[in-house]
């Protein structure tokens, strides 16, 4: 062979290793590990957005190889320097050299207190671009080298280190939404029970909307129970007794609520068996109730499959290019978060209550009356539950706004406005008439209901939650009732309504003393200061809007939990979790099926164990409480019977891992106590991010403990 072939064979494999590196860095690998760092946050798996990346990739690495192919000799050495310097740097600066920003929310990112970084990466660019021209002809074998093992390994290390430790699986790989596959959208030809629950909406809001608007007739043959209570201050105790009738009174521990409530006594098994098509939208997790179609309530939604596949394989390019340039050039990047190469390609993304409010708009436009059997629709969405970003008109405030009543009302407007639309479809279906149909909210808020012109202070917050119900071939403009309810009356209602088996409590329809004073309950779940989950309940003789109704609060009492702790028992922290028995102080109660949060500087939990013999392994999934200007870390020091074991500092708001190791000698008393310090606890409210008065820390959503030479074995769920 030829001095000259040799000559450009080499030249042809220095282009397309330093080629295949810069491009991989922007637009593959770097987009690769964006997404397996931010699983939470995306649709699809990165197998799907590949397809659409890939093409991009190779065209960027054919140009570059053909540019430095057709330079000449001289133009070609400074080309490849450059190519391989910008291939090193673009690898280094997102691997090493990124400070903590904050959020990628559109808040604004924390620019100052990285500033120094901007000189640092200009003199490190100079360096290496400056080295890289000036040694590529006598180090461009090693270089060649250094870009191909980087191109292997930068993305196989963090995956293969992940998949190893069973941190993300490759089902991660190919999740795709597939809420058009479900049957949510079949209607009955003949019988429809629609059941909606709003998140929080309450009940002198909707009266004030009916009368701004002038809603009477669109509310044709509904009846508002205005003296209606809520069951619980949480949803995740005021749904499962919406769905069954029963309230959590503490006789049980929350698992076994949440099992007698949604796994056995939900309405929606008796309706599966009464041969309904029951099609479940749900917050909560109901997957071990009855069911004909399941979706859980998207939290991302507005856009057809083909436009969002593009929103987020931009948005991973964006993300990965921000992290590979020099700090000077990340705002230009960034652009205030309408991200560069996504505000092109797509319309940007909106915040949680806009992708609720498109998927019901979509819902809407799917619905189809297939059906010969009667069917149950329920539907869990989080309109108008905070945060705030919608104005008078209903458009997007384009930033999150102060938690106050003025602007609940105006999230509870622009819901309820979909939601006649929902019934304005029915009539065009020819539906409206013979459907039984209830909204209402989970619980209320906590900002002060205006009762007749005047704000009512409450002996408690959450408790005047909206209950409205139109009746099979009920009509007429919107009525009002004075009679008692409460939410947990919801699921004797419906039974009672379509003639099936009854379900404890009364219907609404058969309290027929107007203003009768029956004794109705509400309970507040808290995990006290001393560390024991406690239970209050107030007791109401009369109208809930009247302060001198209210009677308590009164303890009750809750059953008795063993902290006995098995090695290897995996414990879950969310609704229905089984953490209960180990939780001290510092923990909130549990909002969402998934996690608990701290709550307070410190938060312990408490074991009895049997010694292991050895030493052992704790592992955690968990997220700190953090804000991108406010609150930009969360420092973390976990200790075992009071002995430090380790030191965490949060900056992202985003599940990790965390994984200890505790000495034997730490269980010769038989007893385990792990406590969280956490000094940088802060409330949402003192941050103004909303009313949430907490101060939170970190959230757990799973945790185990088992001795180092026994990990337990995880069993891979049969789909």
């Amino acid at each position: 062979m030829s001095v000259n072939a040799t000559t450009r064979r080499s030249r042809l494999f220095d282009l397309v290793a330093a080629a295949m590196l810069l491009s991989a860095n922007l637009l593959l690998t770097g987009p690769l590990l964006v997404y397996w760092q931010n699983l939470g946050e995306l649709t699809f798996g990165f197998s799907v957005l590949a397809p659409l990346l890939v093409p991009v990739f190779l065209l960027a690495v054919a140009l570059l190889v053909a540019v430095g192919w057709s330079l000449p000799t001289r133009a070609y050495w400074v080309f490849q320097g450059l190519l391989f310097a910008l291939a090193l740097l673009t690898w280094a600066q997102a691997a090493f050299l990124i400070p903590n920003y904050g959020v990628f929310d559109g808040r604004g990112l924390d620019w100052e207190s990285a500033g120094w970084r901007g000189r640092l990466d200009v003199a490190l660019w100079l360096v290496v671009s400056v080295l890289c021209l000036r040694f590529v002809r006598r180090a461009r074998l090693g270089l060649r080298v250094a870009c191909l093992v980087l191109l292997v390994l930068a993305p196989a290390v963090p995956l293969v280190t992940d998949l190893a430790g069973d941190e993300r699986s490759w089902s991660d790989f190919h999740n795709e939404p597939t809420w058009t596959d479900h049957g949510i959208f079949q209607y009955s030809t003949n019988q429809n029970v629609i059941h909606l629950i709003l998140d929080s909406f309450q009940t002198d809001v909707f009266l004030e909307l009916v009368e701004e608007q002038g809603w009477h007739d669109e509310f044709d043959g509904f009846v508002l129970f205005e003296d209606n209570l809520s069951i619980a201050s949480q949803t995740s105790f005021a749904v499962p007794a919406i769905m069954s009738g029963i309230p959590f009174d503490g006789s049980v521990t929350t698992e076994q609520y949440y099992q007698a409530a949604i796994d056995e006594g939900s309405i929606s098994n008796a309706l599966v068996d009464a041969g309904y098509a029951v099609n479940l939208i749900t917050h909560l997790n109901m997957k071990e109730s009855a069911y004909t179609a399941y979706l859980k309530a998207p939290v991302e939604h507005g856009m057809s499959q083909r436009k969002q596949r593009t929103r987020e394989a931009s948005f991973l390019v964006d993300v990965a290019l921000f992290r590979s340039v020099p700090h000077m050039l990340r705002g230009t990047i960034y652009n205030a978060g309408n991200w560069q190469l996504t505000r092109v390609l797509v319309e940007p993304p909106s915040v949680r209550t806009f992708h609720q409010k498109a998927f019901l708009r979509d819902y809407l436009d799917l619905i189809s009356p297939t059906l010969d059997q009667p069917a149950y629709h329920f539907m869990h969405l989080m309109p108008p539950h905070p945060p705030y970003a919608t104005l008078a008109d209903g458009s997007f405030a384009g930033e999150t706004l102060p938690y106050t009543r003025e602007n609940h009302v105006h999230e509870a407007r622009a819901i309820l406005k979909l939601f006649l639309e929902w019934l304005d479809e029915l009539r065009k279906r020819g539906l409206y008439v013979s459907s039984l149909i209830v909204l209402q909210g989970d619980h209320g808020t906590d900002h002060a209901p205006v009762w007749n012109g005047q704000p009512v202070e409450l002996p408690v917050g959450r408790s005047a939650g909206l209950l409205a119900v139109k009746r099979v071939g009920a009509k007429g403009a919107l009525q009002r009732s004075t009679v008692a309810t409460s939410t947990a009356d919801v699921a004797a209602t419906l039974m009672a309504e379509l003639e099936l088996p009854a379900a404890p409590g009364v219907s609404v329809f058969e309290q027929t003393l107007e203003g009768a004073q029956r004794v109705r309950r509400f309970y507040t779940y808290e995990v006290a200061s001393g560390g024991e989950a406690s239970l209050s309940r107030f007791d109401v003789r009369g109208d809930v809007f009247d302060p001198s109704a209210w009677e308590g609060p009164f303890s009750s009492d809750m059953v008795a939990l063993s902290p006995h702790y098995e090695w290897g028992t995996v414990l879950s922290f969310g609704t229905g979790g089984n953490a209960d028995p180990y939780l001290r102080q510092g923990w909130s109660s549990p909002m969402s099926p998934e996690y608990r949060w701290t709550n307070g500087p410190r938060a312990t939990l408490q074991f009895e164990v049997d010694p292991p013999g050895e030493s052992v392994v704790v592992q955690l999934v968990f997220a700190p409480y953090v804000d991108p200007k406010l609150l930009p870390r969360q420092r973390i020091t976990v200790l075992c019977n009071g002995h430090e074991v380790t030191k965490h500092e949060g900056t992202e708001h985003k599940a990790s891992i965390m994984v200890m190791k505790v000495a034997e000698r730490a269980f010769g008393s038989g007893q385990l106590t792990l406590e969280f310090d956490l000094p940088d606890a802060a409330s949402p409210r003192s941050l103004g991010r909303g009313g949430d008065e907490r101060q939170l820390g970190i959230f757990v959503s799973r945790m185990v403990m088992f001795p180092e030479s026994k990990p337990p074995v995880t069993e891979k769920a049969e789909r």
